[in-house]
């Protein structure tokens, strides 16, 4: 079974059986699992879509969620960063995907800086950003 890590999904199955306050503890405790997983894919343990790429865009993405996670308010990390997943990586383009248009176009308008100079800091190297929107 996946565990989830997505705080509106977690409190969306759970909202009947606990409290606000015992999601977000989930979610804590949640962060402090080991970063350290298998790099590729092990037959069985991941589902199908996930190939090698996406694995490093999603490790590096967790890595910087981490930073920008310490530089803002918790409930704007909580709205706007929490559902956004790292997609790939090609050259200096990091592409992440998003919910929906209006979080691409928010994320554009009030976060795009910072998430380029974490992502960029992360690299060594200037990286532009590309959001998708999650094809559900």
């Amino acid at each position: 079974m996946a565990i989830s890590t997505d705080f509106e999904t977690i409190k969306a199955l759970s909202a009947d059986l606990i409290t606000l306050d015992q999601i977000r503890l989930i979610h804590d405790l949640l962060d402090l699992l080991p970063q350290d997983l298998p790099s590729s894919p092990q037959k069985g343990n991941y589902p199908s879509i996930l190939e090698p790429e996406t694995n490093q865009a999603t490790t590096i993405w967790m890595q910087c969620l981490n930073e920008i996670k310490s530089r803002i308010h918790s409930r704007t990390y909580d709205t706007w960063f929490a559902p956004v997943q790292g997609l790939s990586v090609e050259q200096d383009c990091f592409t992440l995907q998003v919910p929906n248009r209006f979080y691409a176009d928010w994320l554009k308008e009030h976060h795009q800086k910072l998430i380029t100079e974490t992502l960029s800091t992360k690299y060594g190297t200037p990286m532009a950003v590309r959001f998708v929107v999650n094809p559900i």
